[in-house]
């Protein structure tokens, strides 16, 4: 993913999971806005409940009743934070209030949140006997009980509560989960700016490592270029002395002498060819293409092309493909000259009638590793830290390039390999990182 992509996706993600977590908190300070406002809401019932509570006391309606419950009212409005209070039944000629009630709404609508308070309004039916039968100088006379009327009282009591205690609790709410929502932007915040300075890091290290690499890859390069020279300039020696004495001898040279010296240029004009494809194919840079590449043709096709070493050393090449290993991804001529390379080595370092093995087997889950392993000397503990460089060879007759081109090629498809000296003898070389093709 291109850095700047992968930047803006974070910075999105991050806003995402802030606004996600802005909205849950708003969502929480609605629950506890609620709440609050329910609480007053069921202190405004308890409060009805009560007043309805001490009229339905009363069996018999007159002053006793109006006096006792404006007391009742009066005490309430003052102390429990009742702006107001009123109860009166519809026809008017019975109505008690106490506290400012000229802030009551004359809506029946409950509960009601006006700006000054909550208002909450219900209306009751009491059994009581009404007032003015009776009545002599001593005050009003009640001669009949609340059975024998019979008839009920419809009484509505409304009440407003103060409700700044509430609103101030509502407002801490919402100050309380505006500061969460700030912190979380903070915090996401600083994740994002953490998250950046990593990426620098990652990508200075990265840096650094391929400039590690390249380094590696120019020091190899000078190395090879300086082997390359001095294989070059012996066989050139060689070809320059050959042609002089030629010169020198003109026509007294026999036609054999002169064929031998000839052939002897030809050789070393081969070799000097030789080396310098040799370097060229460690020095130039290559573009792997990855594609589904068939294994058993491939190996068929290396089985003849080292018949003639393979005869010559009197040596066998056994081969094996693990199920699931028929088919890897691969540049198949970069795979072909690795193989080509350690099987060629692997010939040159076995014993007479020695086997030669070449394996194709599973890691793991969609992985495959591919092994060379032979019956020669193998290599020393000390040498073994060096065989990929180049020039490094233990053959008298190697030009120390095959395993350092080995390694190279194996590098641009995204592979490793190693050496393992083998218990019972010998070398063996593993190529791992191969992707199975599915």
């Amino acid at each position: 993913m291109h850095p700047v992509v992968r930047k803006a996706a974070v910075v999105a993600a991050l806003l995402v999971a802030w606004l996600a977590f802005a909205f849950w908190q708003h969502h929480e300070y609605g629950h506890e806005r609620d709440r609050i406002r329910a609480d007053l809401v069921r202190q405004s019932e308890v409060l009805r409940q009560a007043f309805l509570g001490g009229a339905r006391a009363h069996r018999r309606l007159g002053r006793v009743f109006e006096e006792q419950m404006q007391a009742v009212m009066d005490e309430i409005t003052g102390t429990s934070g009742v702006l107001a209070v009123r109860m009166r039944d519809q026809s008017g000629w019975l109505s008690i209030a106490a506290g400012e009630t000229n802030l009551l709404e004359s809506t029946d609508e409950s509960p009601q949140w006006l700006p000054q308070g909550l208002q909450t309004s219900e209306q009751v039916e009491l059994l009581m006997m009404p007032r003015g039968q009776g009545q002599g100088a001593g005050g009003p006379s009640w001669s009949r009980d609340l059975e024998a009327e019979g008839e009920p009282l419809k009484l509505r009591l409304t009440l407003l509560l103060d409700r700044t205690a509430a609103d101030a609790a509502i407002q801490s709410a919402g100050r309380q989960r505006l500061a969460m929502v700030l912190a979380g932007g903070v915090v996401l915040a600083a994740l994002g700016f953490a998250w950046a300075a990593m990426m620098r890091t990652v990508e200075a290290r990265s840096q650094s490592q391929l400039l590690q690499v390249e380094k590696q890859r120019l020091e190899n390069l000078s190395q090879a270029a300086s082997g390359l020279a001095h294989e070059t300039r012996n066989p050139l020696g060689v070809i320059r002395a050959g042609l002089q004495k030629l010169m020198l001898n003109g026509s007294n040279a026999s036609a054999a002498e002169g064929h031998s010296r000839l052939r002897l240029l030809v050789e070393e004009c081969d070799r000097v060819t030789a080396r310098i494809n040799q370097f060229l194919a460690y020095a130039r840079p290559r573009t792997a293409e990855l594609r589904s590449t068939r294994v058993a043709p491939l190996v068929e096709e290396l089985t003849v092309l080292l018949q003639p070493d393979l005869d010559g050393a009197e040596v066998q090449l056994q081969s094996h493909i693990e199920a699931g290993c028929e088919t890897i991804m691969a540049d198949a001529n970069l795979l072909r000259q690795v193989l080509f390379n350690l099987l060629q080595n692997a010939i040159a370092f076995s014993p007479r009638a020695a086997t030669v093995e070449l394996q194709f087997e599973k890691a793991s889950a969609g992985a495959a590793v591919v092994s060379v392993a032979d019956r020669g000397p193998g290599v020393s503990a000390e040498m073994a830290d060096q065989l990929f460089a180049p020039y490094v060879t233990t053959r008298q007759d190697g030009a120390g390039l095959g395993l350092a081109i080995v390694s190279q090629l194996s590098k641009q498809q995204g592979w490793t390999v190693q050496y393992q000296g083998r218990p019972s003898g010998g070398a063996c070389f593993l190529i791992e990182g191969i992707r199975v093709a599915t």
